[in-house]
């Protein structure tokens, strides 16, 4: 299975202290393969600097984490969550997101979702 993660999946380590590559393992019960947009990167390092005391430290973990996943280049100029649900019909990708409104956009193209629950774990949706 192949896993995109959004920008905000990869604050919930540093958020909530949920090891978020465990979690999906148990969630899925198969082997996964992580994913994470090069805007999402940016995304993540942009919060590591400007964002607040608490985001800015949950980003810096994210960027350490997202080191086990591979990058998807995009050569585009739309929003992330735009190219979260391209990528994510193009590749075939189930998607980790908190983003009520992403999910509900990949939901309506039949994408699978991963989110977080009661802080706690994550569950297929």
């Amino acid at each position: 299975m192949k896993v995109l993660l959004d920008t905000n999946f990869l604050l919930i380590p540093g958020q909530f202290r949920v090891d978020i590559f465990e979690s999906i393992d148990k969630a899925t019960e198969e082997k996964v393969d992580f994913y994470v947009l090069d805007v999402s990167l940016k995304e993540l390092e942009k919060v590591s600097k400007t964002g607040k005391m608490r985001d800015r430290t949950a980003a810096r973990i994210g960027l350490e984490l997202v080191k086990k996943a591979k990058v998807v280049k995009t050569e585009s100029i739309k929003n992330v969550d735009t190219l979260l649900l391209e990528a994510a019909v193009k590749h075939n990708f189930v998607v980790a997101t908190q983003d009520r409104e992403l999910k509900n956009r990949l939901k309506e193209v039949d994408i699978h979702v991963l989110t977080l629950r009661q802080k706690k774990y994550v569950k297929m949706v």
